[in-house]
């Protein structure tokens, strides 16, 4: 529920409902999306509030249709700079979260493996490894 965000899609001409998912449901009917994407989202909201995304996804995706989530590792590089951000993700918290609510898990792995120079690992403080896993991500349905 980020003010800006709303203002900015309003302005592209987007149609924008928002809501505080602490609080209330995701104002949409049962069953009306074919298609929900979650980009760098859920590292913002605390554990229940994750579960309660998924919970809302579920309810929302229409039998068979996709829900793609994509979620930074510790490792992706302004992560622990956000103060915002709760945790970082590993592929088996997504596994077990779409397993919680029976979405069918078509794709589950990290992506986006990273190369970084020794200097610029040092000055986005990342530890002395060569490569990173840089986000995980999810492709379910639901069934």
């Amino acid at each position: 529920n980020n003010p800006w965000f709303v203002d900015h899609a309003i302005s592209k001409w987007l149609k924008v409902k928002s809501c505080d998912i602490s609080r209330e449901n995701i104002p949409f009917d049962d069953n009306s999306f074919d298609f929900i994407y979650c980009r760098h989202v859920i590292e913002h909201l605390p554990v229940e509030w994750e579960i309660k995304l998924f919970s809302e996804a579920n309810r929302l995706l229409k039998k068979w249709w996709i829900f793609v989530c994509l979620w930074p590792t510790a490792y992706h590089w302004y992560f622990r700079d956000d103060p915002t951000h709760y945790r970082p993700c590993t592929h088996g918290q997504l596994w077990h979260l779409a397993g919680d609510f029976d979405l069918a898990i078509i794709e589950n792995k990290y992506s986006l493996l990273r190369r970084f120079s020794n200097g610029l690992q040092r000055w986005l403080r990342l530890p002395p490894l060569r490569f990173f896993l840089w986000e995980v991500y999810l492709v379910a349905k639901k069934q």
